[in-house]
């Protein structure tokens, strides 16, 4: 039973590119953790499949991993009906990006009945986008240009708070981190989301890290 104060269980849809080794994935996998153990499902959902950072969530009680990709063009043709059909059968709460690839799939949340709340995490700032294949431009400029359709975006760092609302990022609510968090190398990072709103669409998690071209899907 829950004392007054005390918020409910959510039900979350966590999604990255992969659980190959990398800061976000880290990140992924201890907000993962967190969040059960806090009382939350959590589902991770991953366009590749295969990660050894699977095996770290593999035995985790309330935590689902999913595969949503697949190889070639047919397997990217069918991702964003897969990404929706996960969303709609589940009724999430929330549904988290990691990375311009997984926020951009998560619009199709919009298309959902009784869709969850979208955030979408921007994990980096301060790029040389002359490093980056035309393809990650792209994906990058999408992002920019739909960013007014995401819910909230949460930052990692100061600076790319800055830079991404300098670039043009809206500016309203947002997805807020409780202030419990865990160390995680550099850092702390946040262990739970909730829905309440702020006056800015962007938040900072304490922890900030680099972002190589390989980083940027």
């Amino acid at each position: 039973m829950k004392t007054d104060g005390e918020q409910a269980p959510m039900k979350v849809l966590l999604h990255v590119r992969s659980l190959h080794i990398g800061g976000s994935e880290r990140q992924v996998v201890a907000l993962a953790k967190s969040m059960t153990a806090l009382g939350n499902e959590v589902h991770v959902a991953t366009i590749i499949s295969g990660g050894p950072l699977e095996r770290d969530l593999a035995d985790i009680p309330n935590v689902q991993l999913h595969s949503l990709g697949g190889s070639g063009l047919k397997g990217r043709l069918r991702y964003p009906f897969r990404l929706r059909s996960l969303i709609r059968s589940n009724r999430f709460d929330a549904v988290y990006g990691f990375l311009p690839t997984p926020n951009l799939g998560l619009l199709v949340a919009r298309t959902v009945r009784r869709r969850p709340v979208i955030a979408w995490g921007v994990r980096s700032s301060g790029l040389d986008l002359s490093q980056y294949s035309d393809r990650v431009k792209w994906a990058i400029r999408l992002e920019k240009w739909l960013s007014r359709f995401a819910d909230h975006i949460i930052t990692n760092s100061q600076s790319a708070l800055d830079e991404y609302t300098q670039d043009g990022y809206p500016a309203r609510n947002s997805f807020t981190s409780q202030t419990q968090s865990m160390s995680i190398g550099s850092g702390p990072i946040p262990t739970h989301v909730n829905r309440q709103g702020t006056n800015s669409a962007f938040r900072t998690t304490p922890r900030s890290s680099a972002c190589s071209p390989g980083c940027i899907q």
